[in-house]
């Protein structure tokens, strides 16, 4: 099935955009190794040659896919929450927003999980240290929330940390739309959820568990 968008009308930033994207669909369907460039142009109706006009390769084509991957979450997540001053917030807008980049652009966010070994041993470090800055961004959140007395008694901060992280990544493979989770809904009871294993509850709340 081709894309119907041609690619000489474009600006040169979103005729990239639309290829990334275009690709990381195909690579999403048939995984990287089976997926030819041959297999990415026929979607963007162009020649292989054509395609080659813009990129440098098959490896060089799934770095860009990830990096803008990771891009989406610095510019969508990490830069909207960065500089809020309560900790608590900041992890549940962090939660929301990051499950909201993963059901509007799930795709690009799968490729990051799912075919990261298909990069160079150089663009995979690159990648890494990307991904080992963001568990760092994560965990400073959580060593506030444990500072401030927040967080859940007895469990390691790393453990927290790597738990969010993880929920958040898994719903990329599992989350589907059109399902019968709605969007707006699956957003409200995930970040609960994920919220429900970190965050310290109080005394009252218990209580009133308790007597329910």
């Amino acid at each position: 099935m081709s894309v119907q968008v041609k690619l000489s009308r474009l600006s040169n930033d979103d005729r990239l955009l639309h290829i990334y994207r275009a690709a990381a669909k195909v690579i999403h369907q048939k995984g990287y190794d089976a997926t030819s460039l041959n297999d990415i142009a026929a979607v963007l109706g162009i020649t292989k040659g054509g395609l080659y006009h813009y990129i440098n390769g098959k490896q060089s084509l799934l770095f860009k896919i990830v990096s803008y991957a990771l891009d989406l979450l610095d510019a969508e997540v990490v830069k909207p929450v960065k500089n809020m001053a309560d900790a608590e917030q900041r992890l549940r807008t962090l939660i929301e927003l990051h499950s909201t980049l993963i059901i509007d652009k799930g795709i690009e966010m799968t490729i990051l999980l799912d075919e990261s070994t298909g990069l160079t041993s150089e663009d995979l470090a690159t990648i890494a240290k990307r991904g080992n800055r963001h568990y760092r961004f994560v965990r400073g959140i959580v060593e506030r929330l444990k500072a401030d007395g927040k967080l859940h008694p007895n469990i390691d901060v790393t453990i927290i940390t790597h738990n969010i992280i993880g929920q958040l990544q898994w719903l990329a493979r599992w989350y589907h739309p059109g399902g019968s989770l709605k969007r707006k809904k699956m957003i409200e009871e995930f970040t609960k959820s994920v919220l429900a294993g970190v965050l310290r509850q109080e005394p009252q709340l218990l209580a009133a568990g308790k007597s329910a």
